[in-house]
């Protein structure tokens, strides 16, 4: 039994920690799909922009841009900040919302097939300091990170165009003068020899939430006065607690707790 023991600590030791990168095997996407597949007796509604939020003696009244209404005891937040304002228009504590800036990013892949890498480098990927003259701020080697991505043969490469000075502009450009500017500044550091073999821009308006200074004490004042003005609603997602999808899983699995001990301690009282 000691021996078995011994043997169990040293294969601990020498496991390889778990990597803090995670995606899904169908790509991102497919997470909704698998959350309504788990949950078959809720109603979804998708693409159904919420309006206006009212607080009702029973709960609240949620209507759409289509005009249908929705009631609920609680509700779980998890909008983009710049749309809460006009949601919860009632109540001016929420307008400081308005206050919390957002970046724009534009994100371009390259595939390359791999005798097509001339100069390569180690690791998986590299950022870049704001105060350089690059317009990317971070390239990703997504074929080492996730190699399911990649098809067979290529290599995969994703640039973040986030750190431009002039962001808004930048996303009006074409495809190509993106792709030409991205590329100049990943050949700085390696190189590819003829054309990629296919390339993707992705461009997300205003999709980075920026946490200035004193924003965790404006969140903390913002839910304690929800607690007491709007209760059974709670505020989270990537405008509140952290921008990474490990940050929003965690938090909305917090909310969803703390809606359903919400509901527990209603129907206790009843």
């Amino acid at each position: 039994a000691k021996a078995k023991t011994q043997i169990a600590k040293a294969n601990k030791l020498n496991e390889k920690p778990k990597g803090v990168f995670m995606s899904m095997n169908q790509g991102v996407e497919s997470m909704i799909p698998a959350i309504e597949k788990a949950m078959p007796e809720v109603d979804v509604l998708k693409d159904h922009q919420v309006t206006d939020v009212i607080k009702t003696d029973a709960g609240y009244t949620v209507t759409t841009s289509s005009g249908q209404t929705v009631t609920a005891e609680t509700i779980v937040v998890t909008t983009e900040h710049q749309a809460l304002p006009q949601m919860f228009h009632q109540h001016d504590f929420l307008q400081f919302y308005k206050d919390i800036p957002s970046t724009s990013v534009v994100n371009v892949t390259f595939a390359y097939p791999k005798e097509a890498v001339k100069k390569d480098l180690p690791g998986s990927s590299f950022l870049v300091a704001k105060n350089s003259d690059y317009a990317i701020s971070a390239c990703a080697w997504q074929h080492h990170k996730w190699p399911h991505m990649a098809p067979e043969g290529q290599v995969l490469l994703r640039a973040h165009m986030s750190k431009l000075k002039e962001p808004e502009v930048f996303m009006e450009k074409s495809d190509e003068e993106i792709i030409e500017t991205a590329m100049k500044d990943i050949n700085k550091h390696i190189i590819f020899e003829g054309e990629p073999t296919f390339t993707v821009v992705n461009r997300w308006k205003k999709a980075m939430p920026q946490y200035i200074v004193g924003h965790l004490d404006r969140l903390n004042e913002m839910r304690e006065k929800a607690a007491v003005v709007l209760p059974g609603v709670f505020f989270t997602g990537a405008s509140h607690d952290g921008i990474g999808m490990p940050d929003c899983i965690s938090r909305g699995k917090s909310a969803a707790d703390t809606a359903l001990a919400f509901l527990d301690k209603k129907l206790v009282k009843k």
